[in-house]
């Protein structure tokens, strides 16, 4: 068999679901749904309570996503089922007999089998009834002083009755009756896997709300904290300096961080509760749900409570997005502003060095200035030295003073050669000609 054949077989599988003819009513239904955790192990789950319940596995039916499994007893049928949804799964045990059943524990359970708490969403107690009922008929199935929902389904031709209000044990009970004569059993798993559903994704919608609670108080802290640090800075961000800035932008990174976890938790969220809105609006939909005379329909609290939970959580995302924007801008400010102080600091500094090198330059001609008359003095000196030599051996007449005196202006020329000012001055003196021309 090829993998394309083997994926249709898995497909029509999926189209068929249980037989009409393994399901009947009257019947009792008990359900557990679990949240589809990365280490549920759903098949040995399934195979545990079929065993307890003494289903051979060679009877156990697999499916691509479900498995259901029959076992006939001398005083009735047990069916089990398991269905398994991206984040959840359900097992259902069918317990159908020709007595009418009454809310509480299947008979077919043994006394000590228990469920699990770990990772679970919802347990359920349906009872199917062959026959109608009255008003007071209804109410007599519950507690007293308890509000009842009901609404008439499928063209009116069945009513569903619930308090949702868990028992003693934990169950959530539902009561369905047909008003004429019985549905279909396509019909009865459709209603049976509808209720699960509205369940299932009512308690994964609600699930996060401890998070929630937890995290609005945290955010309530951030959003105080960040008007604080935006009054902190409004009144030291004048005079701060960079190492202080660069402290309160590290702080605020760190806040700015925080943040960005919460805004992804939350996204992911927001999104999963807008989708089991959207799955629980269409659950009661496809019922063709009717209002019935002095109750409240099944959809009322459920969608009025979806609708709550998903805005509680859009405007926790609305906020943490507010904040995000707030120390965002905070955070960029503090970046311009250090920017802006390390600008001045660096301009401040390059003034200083320009001053620096001015000042040297100014000192360095100066230096040049006195080295053109120390080389002129001392070639005044050695001149000087000459003249009296040529005094004493007669070749000249004049004074040796007099004419170290006369020779001054050539020793100061000599000195201005020897420091290389007059090549600068003749360089200048050229480069103005050559503008002028």
């Amino acid at each position: 068999m090829t993998e394309y054949q083997t994926q249709t077989d898995a497909a029509h599988q999926e189209l068929h679901r249980v037989p009409q003819q393994y399901l009947a009513v009257p019947a009792h239904i008990h359900v557990v749904g679990y949240a589809n955790d990365a280490a549920a192990d759903r098949k040995a789950h399934f195979l545990a309570l079929a065993e307890r319940l003494g289903v051979e596995p060679p009877d156990i039916h697999w499916q691509e996503t479900r498995a259901f499994a029959l076992r006939s007893t001398e005083t009735g049928r047990l069916l089990l089922k398991l269905d398994v949804a991206g984040d959840h799964y359900t097992i259902q045990t069918w317990w159908m007999e020709n007595a009418p059943p009454a809310f509480g524990r299947l008979p077919v359970y043994p006394k000590e089998l228990d469920f699990p708490g770990e990772g679970k969403l919802t347990e359920l107690d349906i009872c199917w009834l062959g026959t109608a009922l009255s008003d007071e008929g209804v109410r007599a199935r519950f507690e007293p002083d308890t509000e009842i929902l009901s609404s008439a389904v499928l063209g009116g031709k069945l009513h569903i009755a619930t308090d949702y209000e868990p028992d003693h044990e934990g169950r959530e009970r539902y009561l369905v009756f047909p008003v004429k004569k019985q549905v279909p059993g396509g019909q009865v798993e459709f209603i049976v896997d509808n209720i699960v559903r509205i369940e299932n994704h009512f308690h994964l919608l609600y699930r996060p709300k401890i998070n929630f609670d937890r995290s609005a108080r945290a955010l309530l802290a951030i959003e105080t904290g960040s008007a604080e640090e935006m009054r902190a800075l409004n009144s030291t961000l004048p005079t701060a300096d960079t190492e202080t800035l660069k402290e309160s932008l590290h702080l605020l990174s760190a806040g700015f961080a925080q943040l960005a976890t919460l805004n992804d938790e939350f996204q992911r969220h927001f999104s999963a509760a807008v989708t089991y809105k959207d799955i629980l609006k269409t659950a009661f939909q496809a019922w063709r749900e009717q209002a019935l005379d002095g109750f409240l329909p099944l959809s009322a609290p459920v969608l009025r409570s979806s609708a709550s939970i998903a805005g509680d959580y859009g405007q926790l995302l609305a906020r943490v997005e507010r904040v995000r924007r707030q120390k965002a801008d905070i955070i960029n400010i503090l970046g311009t502003k250090i920017d802006l102080l390390e600008r001045d600091q660096s301009m401040a500094l390059q003034r200083s060095m320009n001053e620096t090198a001015q000042s040297q330059m100014a000192m360095q001609m100066t230096i040049e200035g006195l080295y053109i008359f120390i080389v002129a003095f001392y070639l005044t000196e050695l001149a000087r030295i000459v003249f009296e030599a040529l005094k004493e051996q007669g070749i000249v007449k004049a004074s040796p003073n007099l004419l170290a005196a006369l020779f001054i202006p050539v020793a100061i020329g000599a000195g201005l050669v020897l420091s290389g000012k007059a090549g600068h001055w003749l360089h200048e003196r050229r480069a103005l000609d050559e503008n002028r021309h």
